[in-house]
């Protein structure tokens, strides 16, 4: 088994954090092998974010470290879906900030999509844009069950600053309820 998750977005979006926190979850409470890869811009904010997610079941399968054909594709910011849409596999899952217009996605056949306004919702929920990253991940849990929600909290208690740890858990339930309610709507 391997699977593949591209999180694309701008910079000052958490995008590198929430590829963090989701491989540092898998790698110790799983037995697949996990490979995160990071790519940004030079500035720190405002330009292309992206990290690339490899899980595997052996070493082997987890030997080339970037997303072939991604399994999964989350979308904080529409601007890269032109450039990714091509690297996800047949009936992919696809994940998008419906903060932002994503309509490009509408008519896209072939893709499992979500939307859901993960920025949006943090600001209005939460009081900060900047846990929209961790809403996206609970969302995408409760999708995939690609990691148990306890690992994902264990994650940001050791991984946040303390004073950003009780927020990001809010969000991380909020992210995974919504995405409950989102999968139970489909089916």
């Amino acid at each position: 088994m391997r699977k593949e998750i591209i999180i694309v977005g701008k910079g000052g979006q958490g995008i590198l954090l929430a590829g963090h926190l989701l491989s540092d979850a898998i790698a110790k409470n799983t037995n697949y092998h996990v490979v995160n890869m990071v790519f940004y811009g030079a500035e720190t904010r405002g330009t292309e974010s992206r990290t690339e997610v490899v899980i595997a079941d052996n070493a082997e399968e987890a030997d080339y470290f970037m997303a072939r054909k991604a399994d999964i594709a989350i979308f904080m910011h529409p601007e890269y879906v032109p450039k990714y849409i091509k690297k996800l596999k047949h009936e992919a899952l696809v994940i998008a900030d419906s903060s932002y217009d994503f309509s490009m996605l509408d008519n896209i056949e072939n893709l499992r999509v979500f939307k859901y306004p993960f920025t949006i919702t943090a600001e209005q929920k939460l009081g900060t844009a900047r846990v929209a990253n961790v809403i996206m991940l609970g969302f995408l849990l409760a999708l995939t069950n690609i990691v148990d929600i306890d690992s994902l909290k264990k994650s940001i208690r050791e991984n946040i600053k303390k004073r950003w740890v009780e927020v990001n858990l809010k969000a991380l339930e909020l992210g995974y309820s919504e995405g409950l309610k989102a999968k139970q709507n489909l089916g």
